[in-house]
């Protein structure tokens, strides 16, 4: 398994885990050779989170394992906003509004760094900066809900509600889940 938390649920249910560090190149180069420098026994690789908008990463990773979880080519259709809200309209999954250019009034709005994760990159509208998407802001929770499927089907696994924590200039950070089913 490769994941930028490789929380302990991860290491043991993984033959052999590898943490992404902030250097990604670094961290590719280490699970391309494996830890230590040898090579990973498994040519299946499970990869979690840390590589939204890393879709290099992923085609590289997919030419020297058989990635368990979505291929490139379905981490590319969804890594843009409005693929991923397209892709959620199709399936009536109901989502706070998003958009690429800014709202007319910013109050109200987060703005979310492309290819960040862990809440690292969002913050509100009004901090904008780089390249990214605008979303809503809406009362509520923040939840995940974790599921395996193969196209066809799919299957709940558990759901969790998510920790948050303000960091100077990051106020979303996770911070962890408890599984509340």
């Amino acid at each position: 398994a490769l994941d930028h938390y490789a929380d302990l649920d991860t290491r043991a249910a993984a033959w052999q885990t590898l943490q992404v560090r902030e250097s990604l190149g670094e961290t590719l180069e280490q699970v391309l050779l494996g830890p230590r420098g040898e090579p990973f026994t498994s040519a299946m690789l499970v990869v979690g989170a840390g590589f939204e908008g890393k879709g290099d990463a992923l085609v590289a990773l997919a030419r020297r394992f058989q990635l368990m979880g979505e291929a490139p080519p379905g981490w590319e259709a969804v890594d843009a906003p409005e693929g991923f809200t397209s892709l959620l309209d199709r399936l009536n999954i109901p989502h706070p509004e998003v958009q690429v250019e800014p709202p007319a009034r910013l109050e109200g709005w987060l703005f979310k760094d492309r290819g960040s994760c862990g809440g690292m990159g969002v913050y509100p509208a009004a901090d904008a900066h780089g390249v990214g998407c605008y979303r809503r802001r809406v009362r509520g929770q923040p939840a995940s809900v974790l599921f395996v499927a193969d196209g066809r089907r799919a299957r709940i696994l558990g759901y969790h509600r998510l920790l948050t924590h303000r960091l100077p200039g990051r106020p979303f950070v996770y911070a962890g889940a408890l599984a509340t089913a």
